[in-house]
């Protein structure tokens, strides 16, 4: 395992440039960024797909097969709860599926979401 550089280079002059908190390239070829976020800024999903696809799109380079693509983890690390009412668990999964089989469209999908209020003490 080891750490990989934070910041995601703009792909166009007008783009976004992209800071991730920690970014790991494990043993096993995944990609992991994890974000820490205190604040609700209501734009976590939005902004979670656009981290994942920034660095999903980043693994390959000139002439690299689409084979290679590596699985790409993100998790969001929340001082609050970003879907309150959808569930109360601290750790939830997601993957992309179909609607009515539940298939798995790809492996190479994965958002851990970790929401650190339910250990708040009231």
């Amino acid at each position: 395992m080891h750490f990989e550089n934070t910041e995601s280079v703009k792909d166009r002059s007008d783009g976004k440039t992209v800071i991730f908190d920690v970014t790991v390239f494990t043993s096993l070829g995944e990609r992991i960024n994890i974000e820490i976020q205190l604040i609700n800024q209501q734009n976590m999903p939005e902004r979670t797909l656009y981290y994942w696809s920034r660095m999903f799109s980043s693994s390959l380079k000139s002439g690299d097969s689409y084979l290679d693509l590596p699985p790409t983890i993100i998790i969001p690390i929340l001082n609050y709860p970003l879907f309150s009412s959808e569930t109360e668990r601290f750790h939830t999964v997601f993957h992309i599926r179909e609607d009515e089989g539940g298939f798995l469209w790809s492996n190479l999908f994965e958002i851990h979401l970790i929401d650190l209020s339910n250990f708040m003490l009231q």
